[in-house]
């Protein structure tokens, strides 16, 4: 849960400084966290999150794949 937050919330940083969150899944944050791949994971599972879940990351922009 925590860790969860933790991606969401560098996720919701990166949207708020660029305007989006597509990042190559090589990404990295300048502290190693691989949030390229976690924002992979989530798109690709969007769909089994909680609904809550799920709004926190259509309010970045993420869409299912």
């Amino acid at each position: 849960e925590r860790a969860w937050d933790r991606n969401y919330t560098m996720a919701q940083s990166y949207y708020n400084s660029h305007g989006n969150v597509d990042v190559p899944q090589s990404y990295k944050t300048a502290d190693g966290t691989a949030l390229g791949m976690w924002l992979y994971r989530q798109k690709k599972m969007l769909n089994k999150l909680s609904s809550d879940r799920r709004n926190k990351l259509k309010s970045v922009g993420i869409e299912a794949v």
